[in-house]
Parts: structure tokens; sequence; C-alpha cells
């Protein structure tokens, strides 16, 4: 009779590199942020406003405002390549400034969307896109040393 092997093997929980994690947690943020405005363009409310030539609370639709939302939202996306290629210190700082000044700008539109109309998935991704932009810049104040 053949004995049965009861050993099953280990699988192996290899570690993700610092850099790694941040392109990854940028990227993630940015399919929430991406979601959250498509899901807005099914809002009557959004939707009439954007007929209307406004960004929401944000006033009347101008070169202006789209270039600095353009810029605004090009920190993140290049942030995913950022993290993986600035030297350990520029990246630290890059993810810590990025990551703050992201959470930041999530919190200011939360307030501004319940000055307008909060809606309950617009509430649910700002959660998640806060709690992320913050890790992001914890992970980067908190980046590992090398040893003595």
């Amino acid at each position: 009779m053949k004995a049965i092997d009861t050993t099953a093997a280990v699988l192996q929980d290899t570690r993700v590199d610092i850099k790694a994690q941040l392109s990854a947690l940028w990227v993630t943020a940015m399919f929430c942020y991406i979601y959250a405005d498509i899901l807005g363009l099914y809002d009557k409310w959004l939707l009439g406003e954007i007929l209307k030539g406004n960004m929401g609370p944000l006033g009347p639709i101008t070169q202006g405002l789209k270039l600095g939302v353009a810029v605004l939202m090009s920190v993140p996306a290049l942030m995913v390549l950022a993290s993986l290629t600035l030297n350990a210190r520029a990246n630290r700082w890059a993810n810590m400034v990025s990551g703050s000044l992201m959470t930041v700008v999530i919190l200011l539109t939360l307030v501004m969307a319940f000055v307008t109309q909060a809606w309950a998935y617009y509430v649910y991704f700002a959660v998640i896109e806060v709690s992320l932009t913050t890790f992001i810049a914890y992970r980067a104040w908190a980046w590992p040393r090398s040893g003595p």
C-alpha cells in the first residue's frame, strides 16, 4: 500500500517592495476617483449642472477650471510612475506631500458634496479615497530604513 503524503506545501508570502505598494495604492485611488466621477454622470442634478455649463458647486466650466482639475488629477496619475522610479528620499517626500494633498482635496470635495447633494455612493468612495491617500502618506512617512 502506498503512503499518502499529508504535508501540504506552505504558500510563500513574498514581501512587496514599498515602491510597488505605493504605486498600487495610487492606481487603486485613481480607479475610485474614476468610478465616482462616472457614477456622478448618472445624477440628474449633476448632469443638469454640466448641461448648464457648470461644474457643480465650482461654478461655470471654464478653460482655467478644466486646466486646474487636469493638473490636480495628474498628480495621482504621475505618482503611479513616480512611486516606481524616484529614489527613496524623493519618493518618500513626493508620496507624503501628494498623499496629503489629495486627502485634503477629497475632504474639500466631500464638504462641497454635503452643501449640494451628498449621494451615498460619493460618500462611500470619498471614505475609501481618504483612507487610501492617508495610508499612502503614512506608508511613505514610515518608509523602511536599512540596517546600521
